[in-house]
């Protein structure tokens, strides 16, 4: 019931900062339609909606509380992050459609390959020898937690551990021939810079 609840709750958050208002000041450095703009401005990722409390099973809780309460520590299953909406065009799509119990598995692996399939998170260009990533998948980022699980030795050698970890997830929800590259090709992984615009579906996307 957590992940329905939060998805819910997300909407009612952003419908609640919808337009996003900016400034003509702040302009000069975010797109107008950038998340960044909402208060508080100097904070990203998760934290950003800790003023907006959510009721997740009649407890209140902030974005980031649920985020490491059940996330990180309870189910300790970094897949679950591409479930958490940012709002923005870099991060994971929010669902047309509530998760539940019974079709999680399935639902969550749909949700990871349509977020690689963007752009924005998954690039392989074999002609440059370069694989663009997601600046979410960094060790800084959600990166750290995958290495617990997904950590592995047998492959991606010359990659640091985490990275290593971030691979041999990814080898799960690739086609053959990409995850083949991404075992045994020689390339440079480079991170995406993030996209914190407003990722709203009704405005032509560029």
């Amino acid at each position: 019931t957590v992940l329905p609840e939060i998805t819910e709750d997300m909407r009612k958050t952003i419908a609640e900062n919808y337009p996003i208002k900016s400034t003509r000041i702040h302009r000069l450095f975010w797109p107008p339609t950038s998340i960044r703009h909402i208060q508080p401005r100097s904070v990203v990722g998760t934290k950003k909606w800790d003023r907006f409390k959510l009721l997740v099973m009649d407890e209140q809780f902030t974005l980031s509380e649920i985020e490491q309460r059940f996330f990180i520590k309870e189910f300790a299953e970094p897949a679950l992050f591409f479930a958490l909406s940012q709002a923005s065009l870099s991060g994971p799509a929010m669902r047309n459609h509530l998760y539940s119990g019974d079709e999680l598995h399935k639902q969550l692996k749909e949700q990871i390959k349509r977020f690689l399939s963007s752009s924005r998170a998954l690039r392989i260009d074999k002609k440059t020898g370069k694989v663009y990533l997601s600046a979410i998948l960094q060790n800084n980022w959600y990166g750290q937690y995958f290495v617990d699980k997904y950590s592995t030795s047998k492959k991606f050698k010359d990659k640091p551990d985490g990275l290593r970890a971030i691979l041999n997830f990814l080898t799960g929800y690739l086609s053959k021939q990409d995850a083949s590259y991404l075992e045994i090709g020689d390339y440079l992984v480079e991170y995406i810079n993030y996209d914190w615009r407003l990722n709203d579906t009704n405005r032509p996307k560029n």
